[in-house]
Order: structure tokens, then C-alpha cells, then sequence
């Protein structure tokens, strides 16, 4: 455990949510830690909270900023951490006791830059959902990129991973007026500096709390919107290197888009000519190229959606209940 770990915690009104976070953070297992408070202008007691955490804990840094969103916040949390691995967890959200000593030691093992774990999603009743199916995979460069971009095996989160200071020392999360997308777009800049990645989802670590404002049951807005002209847009290396993948990429968060949009029943007359337009581009999007670019869950979904509309939106509905 000689290799600091720097955990990066966001916070902004979590009150009633930080006390068990934080506590999964300085139980873990993996003692050699750095745990990064940023208060990014919370007006409850959160700060509170912190204080007392770090009188008690000497790993413990607490941070207090004018408010800026998350993606400014985990900026200013990178710029203090100083520790070999970074780490994200939200603060509203609680780890399990190994999580970080299972990562780290995949990480040494197997010679990898990230290390990426299973997580559950648990909602107010406290009822837990695993989240993937039971694999393993050590990753090459370009298999992890073919795979993030597929949607097989990795996440577009970065609170389920482990990273490696040097492939991320020179990347920032992107700032602006939306709040979707940010993991995604750090995800894509990071992944060109990986040489091997660790995906281990035996076992869930990581427990996603889904609550009101949980960015899970936010309603369609045109941030779902933004985050595929920002994919589209943004001069991405991967691009480039990987183009009919990043293609599918592309169709696959156009294909979310529509399914939070038929999730919320969302009829906006201001957002209906750009979903009309997506609708086109993913029944013109070439089944040969869906095959060959897309994970199976992602193929069937587009096979329907081009095929047979109506019924992907009334299973899609009666999917979305259970």
C-alpha cells in the first residue's frame, strides 16, 4: 500500500448523504489515501460535515470554492491531489470496503493505466441493482477504445475507475452551462494515453444512489441534446484513429437521447425537428456497420428502433417500470 491513492469528492448540498460517503471512503481496506473535499458552494450544513471529518483524519483535505458545477469542482480537486492513482467518487454516492484495494491491485497485477470495477444502483428503499454481467478483461489500447465506444464492457463514468496520474495530469473536464456528458468527453481524451485497461465486474463496489436530482431521473432537456453536438463537434484524436467506431458512438448517445425523450414523454415542440432528425440518421445508419460497431443490447436497440418504432418505444416504456 506504499502508492498514494488521491480520492476526488465534489460536494455541493449533500447533507444528508456526506456522512456515509465519506466514512466508505476512509474505511476502505486500502488505507494509503488522500481524500479531496470540494465544497463547491454548498448553503447547508455539508461544510459542517467536512470540518468534523478532518479534524478526525489527518488523510483528509477540505476544500471550499465559489460554486461552479461538478466538472469545475473535480478540475480543482485534480489541481490539489498529488497522489499515483486518481479516483472519483460523488458524494452522494457510498463505496464498498475493498473497493480501492481491489482496483489498485488489479492495476499493479496486470501493468494497466486504469482500472474500472462494477457498480450497483441502489434506490430510496435502499434496493440494489447489479449492474453488469459477472467478466474479467485485460484491455490492449485499442481494444479498450473499440469497446468504450461500442458499449461493450466499459463505462462512461469515472467514479467506477481507477486512474493512473500520468494519463490524466494534462486533461480537464469540460466546463460549460450543461451538466451531462463531462465523464464521457474526459473518458474520450483519456483513453488516448492508455497503454492496457482492467475491467473487473465479478463484484460490484461502487453504489450509484439514485435520488430526485440524480442526473439518472433528470428529465430530457436540450443538455441531452448539447452532449451529441459536443460529440459530433469536438476534435477528438480518437476520432480519427477510430472513426466508423466513433460513428456508432455517436448513433448510440443520438439513440439516448430519444430514449429519455420517451422516458419523460417529452412532446417540446422546440426540441421535436432535431429529435425528427435523429429518428432519420439512425434508420439510415447501415445495419452492416451496426453489426460490426455496436455490442449486441446496442444492435438489437437500433434494429428496432429502425424496424419497428412503435414497439421499441412500448417496450422501452414497460422496461423502464420493472
Amino acid at each position: 500500500m506504499n502508492d498514494l491513492i488521491s480520492v476526488i469528492v465534489p460536494i455541493y448540498n449533500v447533507q444528508d448523504y456526506l456522512d456515509k460517503c465519506i466514512n466508505s471512503i476512509i474505511n476502505q481496506t486500502y488505507t494509503n489515501l488522500e481524500v479531496i473535499l470540494v465544497n463547491d458552494g454548498s448553503t447547508d450544513d455539508s461544510e459542517k460535515i467536512c470540518l468534523n471529518y478532518m479534524k478526525n483524519d489527518g488523510r483528509i483535505k477540505y476544500y471550499k470554492k465559489i460554486n461552479g458545477g461538478l466538472a469545475d469542482a473535480r478540475n480543482f480537486g485534480l489541481e490539489h491531489a498529488t497522489g499515483k492513482y486518481i479516483a472519483f467518487v460523488d458524494s452522494d454516492d457510498y463505496i464498498e470496503v475493498a473497493m480501492f484495494e481491489r482496483m489498485h491491485d488489479n492495476i499493479i497485477e496486470y501493468n494497466a493505466d486504469i482500472a474500472e470495477i462494477d457498480f450497483c444502483l441502489v434506490d430510496e428503499n435502499g434496493y440494489t441493482k447489479k449492474k453488469r454481467n459477472s467478466n474479467f478483461h485485460v484491455l490492449t489500447r485499442e481494444e479498450t477504445v473499440k469497446e468504450f465506444l461500442s458499449g461493450s464492457n466499459i463505462e462512461n463514468n469515472v467514479w467506477c475507475k481507477l486512474y493512473s496520474r500520468d494519463i490524466i495530469k494534462d486533461i480537464k473536464f469540460q466546463i460549460n452551462n450543461r451538466s451531462i456528458g463531462e465523464d464521457l468527453l474526459f473518458n474520450l481524451e483519456v483513453l488516448n494515453n492508455v497503454t492496457r485497461v482492467v475491467v473487473d465486474t465479478r463484484e460490484y463496489y461502487y453504489n450509484y444512489v439514485i435520488r430526485n436530482s440524480s442526473l439518472i431521473n433528470q428529465k430530457f432537456s436540450i443538455n441531452n441534446i448539447d452532449l451529441v453536438t459536443r460529440l459530433e463537434n469536438y476534435p477528438f484524436k480518437l476520432k480519427r484513429e477510430f472513426s466508423h467506431y466513433f460513428d456508432a458512438k455517436v448513433i448510440k448517445e443520438k439513440v439516448k437521447c430519444l430514449n429519455k425523450m420517451y422516458s419523460t414523454d417529452c412532446l417540446d415542440n422546440e426540441f421535436l425537428p432535431i429529435l425528427e432528425s435523429y429518428r432519420k440518421e439512425i434508420r439510415r445508419y447501415p445495419f452492416i456497420k451496426a453489426k460490426r460497431y455496436l455490442s449486441r443490447k446496442h444492435l438489437v436497440t437500433l434494429y428496432l428502433m429502425k424496424f419497428s418504432p412503435k414497439l421499441y418505444v412500448m417496450l422501452y416504456k414497460k422496461f423502464q417500470k420493472q
